[in-house]
């Protein structure tokens, strides 16, 4: 027999595991001020956050941190945006592939004097994905090379390289497969293009 699960919802409780479009709701109050959640984010990812109150006084607050050897790092946090108390964090770039966390409170935490309920959304920015933009360059080493795909919606990839003074290199573009005609700039870190070239390698390459 064949035996499949599959997820047809998921919980508000503190501690669950979320995913790309997913909604909770819960309620900040001075006996349960904060909860936590989790998700898993790939390098290169895009996402956006946000806390709406929809009852009460509630005054959301949020962090997303990241948990390295230990040390809680911080990523990005949110408090008020410009026209409510809800919070919003948008277009957070994920810096390597792992575990997350957010944190959704009230502003001054346990001692805040805020509470009411809120929903918590977690969706992926249209932009999102390693290479599709210069924040999300991947890194490209030196006599390295990778594979990608050009496509109407992403008609540009983005890659990064670490080099010396003085070192020369040699970067190529090669067609795998379809009709692409290859296209290639060499930019500085303010993406000042220093050099460009159409088909200077064999045929459109």
């Amino acid at each position: 027999y064949e035996l499949t699960i599959y997820r047809i919802g998921n919980s508000s409780a503190s501690g669950t595991s979320l995913r790309y479009g997913d909604t909770v709701l819960n309620t900040i109050s001075d006996e349960i001020p904060e909860y936590f959640y989790s998700f898993r984010a790939n390098e290169g990812d895009i996402i956006n956050l946000s806390m709406r109150g929809s009852s009460g006084d509630l005054d959301p607050y949020l962090q997303v941190v990241h948990i390295v050897n230990g040390q809680t790092l911080v990523l990005q946090e949110s408090d008020d945006s410009e026209d409510s108390l809800d919070a919003f964090i948008e277009e957070l770039v994920i810096p390597a592939t792992a575990t997350y966390y957010i944190v959704a409170t009230r502003f001054g935490a346990e001692a805040g004097p805020s509470s009411g309920n809120f929903l918590l959304t977690i969706e992926e920015a249209a932009n999102s994905g390693l290479a599709n933009t210069a924040q999300t360059a991947a890194r490209l080493r030196l006599n390295g090379s990778t594979e990608n795909e050009i496509t109407a919606d992403n008609f540009e990839r983005f890659y990064r390289l670490q080099a010396q003074q003085n070192d020369i290199i040699t970067v190529s573009m090669e067609q795998i497969t379809g009709t692409l005609d290859t296209y290639l700039i060499l930019t500085n870190a303010g993406l000042q293009p220093l050099i460009e070239d159409d088909d200077g390698g064999i045929g459109r390459n």
